[in-house]
């Protein structure tokens, strides 16, 4: 039992001496900290952190030295380690109250607002609080509206890009189907100037066939035609019988004379051969 009572003693009066060797520590910081020296203040409240005697005190100070120098990510970080450490609610609210500040200065307002409102409700009658958070909201208003702005105007950019887009397509379409109907139609020009010229050609040649197997050719086809007019206008006399008779009777008269002309001649000739003859 005396051996217990005895660890106890020199447990605590090590603890006491760690205690005050961290707010030692601590103030030696707070007066670098006066004096500018910034880094020298922040390896005191490193080194008082270390020994575990007031966590919060010295990541607090810390906390407010990075955010003097505006290092926010750092401050940031040294107030929540001092959060973990806190002991009552009025030093959490001032940690809050802190975070708060160091989000409003990074335009972290969604954040901020979040952060003072954690501190009102540890203390609702702090009016630097209340203050702030109205600020953070109307800068948070704000920058909703001006994303929202920005969404709808970048919908209608797009909007008028897309319809651009399709105007263009459009264009290129009808550019397009232009092109091919005029294509289109220089080949069916050119594929039946090439069946007229068939036909043209098929025709000449039927022709030239025609007046191959006709001999004469055009000349033949006139005389031909003359003699079918002759023909017809001969078809088209009409001769009176009594004329056809004297005609008839004329010619055989005629006739007659020649066959008697024909019989004297060949008579004399047989009378002088036979003359001949005899003599």
């Amino acid at each position: 039992m005396r051996n217990a009572m005895l660890i106890l003693l020199l447990f605590l009066a090590a603890h006491s001496l760690r205690a005050q060797d961290a707010q030692q520590l601590i103030r030696e910081g707070n007066r670098a900290v006066e004096a500018g020296k910034t880094d020298e203040a922040l390896a005191f409240y490193e080194e008082a952190a270390g020994l575990g005697a007031d966590k919060y005190a010295a990541y607090f100070n810390m906390g407010n030295v990075y955010y003097d120098a505006k290092k926010w990510k750092e401050a940031e970080q040294a107030y929540l380690n001092a959060l973990s450490a806190a002991r009552n609610k009025t030093d959490k609210a001032r940690i809050w109250h802190n975070l708060g500040n160091t989000y409003l200065a990074q335009d972290q307002y969604r954040e901020a607002v979040k952060a003072y409102k954690e501190a009102l409700k540890l203390r609702p009658d702090d009016e630097d609080t209340r203050y702030n958070l109205a600020y953070a909201l109307s800068k948070w208003k704000k920058e909703e509206e001006q994303k929202q702005k920005n969404k709808n105007n970048q919908q209608k950019q797009d909007q008028k890009e897309n319809q651009k887009d399709k105007n263009q397509e459009q264009k290129e379409n009808q550019e397009r189907d232009q092109k091919n109907k005029s294509q289109e139609n220089k080949e069916n020009q050119k594929q039946k100037d090439k069946q007229n010229q068939g036909e043209q050609e098929e025709k000449e040649g039927n022709k030239g066939e025609k007046n191959e197997d006709k001999p004469g050719g055009a000349g033949k086809q006139e005389e031909q035609q003359k003699e079918e007019i002759e023909e017809g206008g001969r078809q088209a006399v009409r001769i009176d019988p009594k004329q056809a008779e004297r005609l008839l009777k004329a010619l055989e008269r005629q006739e007659g004379k020649i066959q008697e002309e024909m019989w004297k001649k060949k008579a004399g000739r047989t009378r002088k051969r036979k003359s001949e003859k005899d003599w």
